[in-house]
Order: C-alpha cells, then sequence, then structure tokens
C-alpha cells in the first residue's frame, strides 16, 4: 500500500480490534512473567538509581550512591515510582507485593511499542501487516526483557515512540509534513521535552522528531515547545528544590561525566562496540534483522530515522553499556516488522497463492520462532539469570521479620549485585566486606567483625571464620552465593567505621 491516498484511508479506518487486545495482553503477560518469574538485574542502575531513592521517599530506607551524593540524578522518575510504593504499601507491606506494581505500570507503558507497531503497520499494508509487525513487538526478547526495568532510558524510549504515534502520519510512509491540530502540537512538545528530561542522550533523536513534525512552521514550533514547558517546569523546579538549582541533574550530570571523565573511569570502548556485542548476543539473526530493517525503512522513515540516530549518537560516545541502545530497540523492531511485510508483499507470486492473511500469519509464526530462538542462546540465558542467585537469597531475608535480622553481612559480594534494600528489604544495617579487593574501602571480615549481624551472603567458596559458642548455618545455596546465619543476635559494630551500608558507598565510591 504505497498510495498516499490509501495509507491515508488505512489511518482512518483504524478501530480498536480484537486481535490487537490479544496482542496486548500477551505482551503484558510476557512481560510481568519475566519480571516475577525470572528475577534478573539488568543493571545495578534499575536499583541504586531509581528504586532505592524511590524506597527512601517511601520509608526513609534505601542506599546512597556518589550520584545522588554529587547531585546528577533527577528525583522526578524515582518520585513517581514512589508514589505507586506508596499505594502498593497501603495495601499490604510484603515487599514483594510493593515491587509488584512497580513491575506492572512499567510494563503498561512499554505495551505503547505493540500499538505503534499495530498503527504502523495498518498504515502501512493494512490488518495483516499489523498483527505481524504488532506481533513481533509484542514477544521480541530485548523488548519483553527491559520493559520492566526501572531504568531512565527504557521509560524515556517507551515514552519516544508514543510521541512518533502521536505525531500521525509521521510513522506513515509518506515524507510529506503530517497535519496536525494544535492539541496534537501541544502533546508532542509535551512527550519531547518528557523523553529529553528522562534521558538526556535522546537530546538528538528528540530534535530529530521535532524538526519531521514542524520542519519550517513557526507555528508548529511555538506550539510544540508550549507543550513542552510543564514538564521542564516539573524537572528545573524538582532539581531547584531538591538539589540547589534548576536543572543541575542535567548540566551537572555533562561537567561530571564528560568534563571531569567520570564516565570514563567505568571503562570505553570502541566504537564498533556495541555492533559486536549485539552479533555476540543475538548471534546471526541479529543480520537477519538488519536486512529487514534496511528493507522497511521506506515503509516508516521517522521510526528508521529515530533508531539510527540513536545508535550513532551512542557511538561516538566513549563509555558504552548494551542498555543504552535500547531506546533504538522499539524502533527498530517495528521498521522490521514492516520489512519482512514488505518481502512477503514482492513475493506477489505467493501472497496470490495463499492469500495475504495467511502469508503475514506464517510470517508471524516465523519470527515468533526466531524470537525464541534468540531467547534461548546461551548469551541470553545469562541475561534472563543474570544475578538471579543473589536476588533468591535476598527475597529469602526479605521473608524474614525485623526481630529476626539484626545485622547482614555482605562478605565477598558485591554490594551493587545484592539487590539492595529493595530486595534485601530489611531494616537492619547491611555491612560490607571484601574479601579481594581492600582498596574499595572495606577489608576481609574477621571472627571479631561476626557478632555484628546474624546473617551473611558469601560466595560459594567462602567460609564464615568460626566464632565461638556461635555455629553459622548454611541456609541456602544457589548458584555461586550462599546464605548463613547463626543464632544469638548482634552484640557489637565492626571495627571499620563504614557500619552501614549507605556509608560505605559514600565514604568510599565519591
Amino acid at each position: 500500500m504505497n498510495d498516499p491516498v490509501q495509507a491515508a484511508s488505512a489511518r482512518r479506518s483504524v478501530r480498536p480490534d480484537p486481535v490487537l487486545a490479544v496482542l496486548l495482553v500477551v505482551a503484558f503477560v510476557l512481560r510481568v512473567a519475566a519480571a516475577t518469574a525470572l528475577p534478573n538485574i539488568a543493571h545495578p542502575d534499575e536499583i541504586f538509581q531509581t528504586l532505592e531513592p524511590a524506597l527512601r521517599l517511601w520509608n526513609g530506607r534505601g542506599v546512597v550512591t556518589w550520584e545522588w551524593i554529587v547531585g546528577i540524578r533527577s528525583w522526578v522518575f524515582p518520585g513517581v515510582l514512589a508514589a505507586i510504593m506508596r499505594v502498593a504499601g497501603a495495601i499490604s507491606s510484603d515487599p514483594a507485593f510493593v515491587r509488584a506494581p512497580v513491575a506492572g505500570v512499567l510494563s503498561a507503558l512499554s505495551l505503547g511499542v505493540v500499538v505503534v507497531g499495530w498503527r504502523a503497520g495498518h498504515e502501512a499494508g493494512g490488518r495483516p501487516t499489523a498483527f505481524l509487525v504488532a506481533g513481533l513487538a509484542a514477544v521480541w526478547p530485548e523488548l519483553v526483557h527491559f520493559a520492566p526495568k526501572a531504568l531512565n532510558e527504557v521509560v524515556a524510549a517507551h515514552v519516544l515512540i508514543l510521541v512518533a504515534w502521536g505525531a500521525s502520519g509521521a510513522v506513515g510512509s509518506t515524507l510529506r509534513r503530517p497535519e496536525l491540530s494544535t492539541g496534537r502540537l501541544l502533546a508532542v512538545g509535551f512527550g519531547l521535552a518528557l523523553a529529553l528530561g528522562l534521558r538526556l542522550q535522546l537530546a538528538p533523536a528528540v530534535a530529530a522528531i521535532a524538526w519531521w513534525v514542524a520542519r519550517g512552521s513557526i507555528r508548529r514550533w511555538s506550539r510544540m515547545i508550549a507543550g513542552g514547558l510543564l514538564p521542564a517546569a516539573v524537572f528545573g523546579g524538582v532539581d531547584a528544590v531538591a538539589l540547589g538549582s534548576p536543572f543541575q541533574s542535567i548540566w551537572k550530570n555533562v561537567v561530571v561525566n564528560l568534563v571531569e571523565g567520570r564516565a570514563a573511569y567505568y571503562g570505553t570502548d570502541p566504537w564498533h562496540w556495541y555492533a559486536d556485542e549485539i552479533l555476540r548476543r543475538d548471534g546471526p539473526i541479529a543480520v537477519l534483522l538488519l536486512a529487514f530493517f534496511a528493507l522497511g525503512a521506506r515503509r516508516a522513515p521517522l521510526l528508521a530515522g529515530v533508531a539510527g540516530i540513536v545508535w550513532l549518537t551512542h557511538i561516538v560516545i566513549g563509555h558504552k553499556e548494551l542498555r543504552f541502545l535500547y531506546p533504538a530497540a522499539p524502533f527498530a523492531v517495528i521498521v522490521a516488522g514492516l520489512g519482512v511485510s514488505s518481502a512477503l508483499d514482492r513475493a506477489s507470486r505467493l501472497a496470490e497463492r495463499w492469500g495475504r492473511e495467511v502469508l503475514h500469519v506464517a510470517a508471524l509464526g516465523l519470527t515468533v520462532a526466531l524470537a525464541v530462538a534468540v531467547s534461548l542462546r546461551t548469551e541470553w540465558r545469562d541475561e534472563w539469570r543474570r544475578d538471579a542467585d543473589r536476588l533468591v537469597l535476598a527475597h529469602i531475608l526479605a521473608e524474614r521479620s525485623d526481630d529476626e535480622v539484626c545485622g547482614i553481612g555482605l562478605v565477598g559480594v558485591d554490594w551493587w549485585h545484592s539487590g539492595g534494600v529493595t530486595h534485601i528489604a530489611r531494616s537492619a544495617p547491611i555491612h560490607v566486606f571484601d574479601q579481594s579487593n581492600p582498596d574499595l574501602g572495606t577489608r576481609p571480615v574477621t571472627a571479631a567483625d561476626l557478632s555484628a549481624f546474624d546473617w551473611a551472603m558469601t560466595r560459594r567458596a567462602d567460609a564464615l571464620p568460626a566464632e565461638a559458642g556461635s555455629p553459622w548455618r548454611r541456609e541456602a545455596c544457589r548458584g555461586s552465593v550462599c546464605l548463613w546465619h547463626r543464632p544469638g543476635g548482634c552484640r557489637s559494630t565492626p571495627e571499620t567505621d563504614a557500619a552501614r551500608l549507605d556509608r560505605v558507598i559514600a565514604t568510599t565510591l565519591r
């Protein structure tokens, strides 16, 4: 369907569809199941930069990392998460129950990718294409894995894809400027400002969408800017109140990470690192997806352009992590789905013999099989299980009452992979002892320290020193870590001045 008149007619004909409803339910169930049945930590930032600050807003407990001490993080997103926690906590104080609505809300927000996939597919080729593209967006492993994660780049990506949808005809095949009402322009400006406040690195992509919508129209620019004033005021005002100056989480982040080189401290990689890692993780299927992406780019130039801009923006930044590229993933998957449909339409003989509907259903079955194949690769299995052993043991601790836990020791277990207070969910002090890295500011645990805590998480290969009269009993082991307990309570504090986990982080990692 390459005729602009036909495409416009298809857009007008889009109505609530039961097939789309089924796809949304499937997508939501997959995302929530991934968060609950496969507990993992995609990156420590999902806990210590968002959930722990939200926890502190809600009940006063939570780890304070150097970013919050320096003042380069915004409280807006943690504030929203804290509100969800407060509502859930009013119903039940069970930590698992409090975490579940957070994952549910974030998963629900991610369903916008499926809706946009349906809309883009319907514009490009009607209902069969809509089913194919939205189905691919519902099941693709990267979208399922990251959807429930409380990461700024993930939420910003889901906001940005909705903005692209809100820019009406911008997702279709036509390169003409879409006709948008004043209300739609205000909404686009609002969404672009919100995405930018959540993730500054998306500025080039935000600028590209704004240019696509407005181009040379002063009226359109002015209305989009007006729409962005409210989110800008919220981010700037919250920073002024919480950090001391407007937009401090933005300008100081740039100063600390780029000018002072803090981001480079965590490592830098060559420009081709992202391509290498995606090939390693997804294998040959990544090449196939790229080929379909190139084929579908003509049908959705804006979506393809945003994916490319996000990729290029992060290639030039020295410090690289795969999660940084997630904002490109929803756009890339939708465009690749359009590419699959385009390939099918070119196979005219098959289309005439079997019918477009049957062909697209078969293609969706094949792409779902590819998604499953990617998910079962060793590299993806590692992603699904990353730090799961620590979280399982943390949840065992969380099931205990505060009276049963007077202190917790992390012995040879990195605190940033522990799940934090978000998962351990105890008010008892957490003591950090690194068996192998005294430069971190901690030291090996001694028998004298053991009376300060009655629960400990250690590496499986480590054994706790014996303490007279209070033998340690191994409660459970998962993967590479074990959980220990001893009777008798806590009778002293460690000899170090870093008695609590938040003090350890505050005094050693600045």
